[in-house]
């Protein structure tokens, strides 16, 4: 088990850029998430993070481009069914892009609106994660749980069924801890401190997943 990898989202923001750590994906800190244009000339400008990911399996554009400098492409199972294909299937036809070093689990399993799995159905599915990850001598992160408070006013209060720090007690009940190299989990908004306060919350099994977090920078 390593540490927490933290990401900060801005409802406006057009980039992600994600804080880290030594242990967490691509091994340098920051990353960036980029699900639409992927274009050359975006990723030379995002040149200094040392990852990126597109919350899918493989990039859907210039990939060629994130690899050649030097930045990690962070794959994602993004739900039980990626891209319309059984996870099972799609993780066995699936050949990680070169620079590829971590696989990250479900998106959002506690928002309706997202990946919308409970503790359980994500547990019944993590066997075969494990196993991509293993054959493909990848660390493999958590599914990463939205911090968000159901009823509440936040931004994805209104699809949030469960709490990030309840969800992820279930799962880690149900699968183990030993079952993640890193823990991974979603927070809205544009205040670094409170982000950085979150951070304990997404590891209530804290003894075995140091958390641990700098701080996060949004540009629209």
């Amino acid at each position: 088990m390593s540490t927490i990898l933290l990401k900060a989202f801005a409802a406006a923001a057009a980039v992600l850029i994600a804080v880290g750590t030594a242990a967490g994906a691509g091994d340098g800190g920051r990353g960036f998430g980029d699900g639409k244009s992927q274009r050359p000339e975006d990723l030379a400008l995002l040149a200094g993070p040392s990852w990126w990911y597109d919350w899918g399996l493989e990039p859907s554009g210039a990939a060629p481009a994130a690899g050649g400098s030097g930045q990690e492409f962070v794959a994602m199972a993004w739900g039980k069914a990626p891209d319309g294909v059984p996870l099972e299937l799609a993780l066995q036809r699936w050949a990680p892009h070169p620079t590829t070093k971590h696989l990250l689990g479900f998106n959002e399993p506690n928002l309706r609106s997202q990946s919308n799995l409970s503790a359980a159905e994500a547990c019944k599915l993590w066997p075969v994660m494990v196993a991509a990850a293993k054959s493909h001598g990848l660390k493999l992160g958590s599914p990463a749980a939205n911090h968000c408070t159901p009823g509440g006013t936040g931004t994805q209060d209104p699809n949030c069924y469960m709490n990030s720090t309840s969800w992820f007690d279930l799962f880690f009940s149900l699968c183990g801890a030993d079952t993640v190299d890193f823990v991974t989990t979603h927070k809205y908004g544009c205040n670094a401190s409170s982000t950085i306060e979150c951070v304990p919350l997404a590891a209530p099994l804290r003894a075995a997943v140091p958390a641990t977090a700098a701080a996060a920078a949004i540009t629209a």
